[in-house]
């Protein structure tokens, strides 16, 4: 059964110093103009995310060259490694909604500091909110940090079919383009393996 998520901004903690990172600002300390121009992007983005996620927890099988996630075939050495001692994952997709990606278009070319930091927060937000809904999904479970089509030989096109197996348009508006990109642009399709549970049995 697939479960939805959503929060609002306010139960989103966006953190400054990775949007910085993201925006490439290193280690350097931010000056005056940049933390008050940060400050003021972040309410800004906070005031158009829209926070939603979709996750479907399903059984691995291990068959051949590949693994089978629930109905979902995938042929990847890395993911397969990844997933070892693993009998379960979560096949989940998280967005911060469009409303952001319309913020960019407006300031791209106008306001291209604005643009590039409104970039970044959209970045350390989404990063944010997978990070929250794995927290809520591991109900005190082992789970695998999070993998994500693109990594390695976990081959990108398999972004349709996670998203097509979440019903992503129906649950969070997520779709991916011809060329293979999702919309909205910070929106995030991953797995999340379920350890399986070590029973020793003392004699």
């Amino acid at each position: 059964m697939i479960t939805r998520y959503q929060a609002s901004a306010a139960e989103v903690a966006v953190s400054s110093e990775q949007a910085l990172h993201y925006a490439g600002q290193g280690a350097l300390p931010p000056s005056r103009e940049l933390a008050d121009l940060l400050a003021s992007c972040l309410v800004e983005f906070s005031g158009v995310a829209a926070y939603r996620a979709a996750a479907l927890e399903v059984e691995i099988m291990r068959t051949g060259a590949g693994l089978t996630l629930g109905p979902l075939y995938v042929e990847s050495k890395d993911l397969s490694a990844h997933l070892e001692g693993c009998d379960r994952a979560i096949l989940f997709c998280a967005t911060v909604g469009g409303e952001p990606d319309r913020l960019l278009l407006r300031y791209g070319r106008q306001q291209t500091g604005r643009a590039v930091l409104l970039d970044a927060i959209g970045s350390a937000a989404v990063e944010a909110w997978c990070d929250k809904i794995v927290s809520n999904l591991a109900k005190g479970r082992i789970l695998r940090p999070r993998f994500s089509p693109g990594y390695g030989d976990f081959a990108l096109s398999c972004q349709g079919d996670l998203l097509a197996l979440l019903s992503a348009a129906q649950t969070t508006g997520i779709s991916v383009t011809a060329a293979g990109m999702m919309t909205p642009q910070k929106s995030v399709t991953a797995v999340v393996g379920i350890q399986a549970a070590m029973i020793e049995e003392r004699r």
